[in-house]
């Protein structure tokens, strides 16, 4: 965990170690998300600031081959938006899980 001091003008030095890891540079544009009470820093624009691969936790390659899977099953499909609110619910309920 990394922790920073604020500031009376409500600013706080944002890591070397968190830019590094988000690719960010003088300039770019961040995000706030709030969820359950906790805040999570990301690139403005992207989900979350990880990759698909990374939200997924499989390498790219497997990625790849169960998207190529799911466009191909003829069962009915399952909206995008939902998807992609199942994969958050069970990474939260995972990164709440390793943080206990």
């Amino acid at each position: 965990m990394i922790v920073e001091r604020i500031t009376a003008e409500a600013q706080a030095t944002i890591p070397d170690a968190v830019l590094e890891t988000l690719g960010l540079e003088p300039g770019d544009s961040i995000a706030f998300e709030i969820v359950d009470g906790r805040v999570s820093l990301h690139r403005a624009g992207d989900e979350d600031g990880r990759s698909v691969e990374q939200l997924a936790g499989l390498d790219l390659e497997t990625l790849r081959t169960k998207i190529r899977n799911a466009i191909d099953d003829p069962r009915p499909s399952v909206p995008i938006a939902e998807a992609f609110a199942r994969v958050r619910q069970r990474l939260e309920a995972r990164w709440k899980a390793d943080d206990a």
